[in-house]
């Protein structure tokens, strides 16, 4: 899949903490880990 051992648990943890969380403090987060993503994805590209 060609992700980091720190972003497969970064995933993980957002979705155990899914059930539990408030969207509002979920938000940040989620964020923070679609920001990743994208950069990681933009340095790929180039």
């Amino acid at each position: 899949s060609g992700l980091s051992g720190k972003d497969l648990a970064i995933r993980r943890q957002l979705l155990l903490d899914a059930r539990t969380t408030s969207f509002e403090d979920a938000l940040g987060p989620h964020l923070a880990a679609c920001d990743r993503l994208l950069r990681g994805t933009a340095q790929e590209a180039s």
